[in-house]
């Protein structure tokens, strides 16, 4: 495979998927795919035939490196794309899925309820001292 010769900066979904594979994924297909590329095999290839490429995965293999994303709406659509890849690991699969659903608020972990009955009859009590007595007829 020829390298190509390369000092362009990587834009934010190649540098995801840089990161991808400095955190374990060894598949570059794979994380292209799970970074969104519409041609991950494509794009694998581009990015394998640039020496900076390994340069990067080289720097950015960090095991404290935040892995993808920065936004709340990128990690929902990395945590979708990780529930929807073929050959994720069903364990894989519903911890994206559980993230996803406690990022969109679909869990509730806690519920406060006040309620007093006290506080309720006194409430009632003053709408009907308040309340213009019935007229006599």
């Amino acid at each position: 495979m020829k390298k190509v010769q390369s000092k362009q900066l990587f834009t934010e979904k190649e540098r995801a998927v840089i990161n991808l594979v400095a955190a374990g994924i060894n598949d570059v297909v794979k994380a292209c795919r799970m970074v969104g590329y519409d041609n991950p095999a494509e794009k694998a290839q581009e990015l394998l035939s640039r020496d900076d490429f390994y340069f990067a995965i080289e720097k950015s293999a960090d095991p404290e490196a935040d892995v993808v994303v920065k936004s709340q709406t990128a990690r929902k659509r990395f945590w979708a794309r990780i529930m929807n890849d073929p050959e994720t690991s069903p364990k894989d699969k519903i911890r994206a899925s559980e993230l996803l659903a406690k990022a969109s608020g679909d869990f509730v972990d806690q519920i406060n309820v006040n309620f007093s009955p006290a506080n309720l009859l006194s409430a009632l009590e003053k709408q009907f001292e308040d309340a213009e007595p019935p007229e006599e007829g």
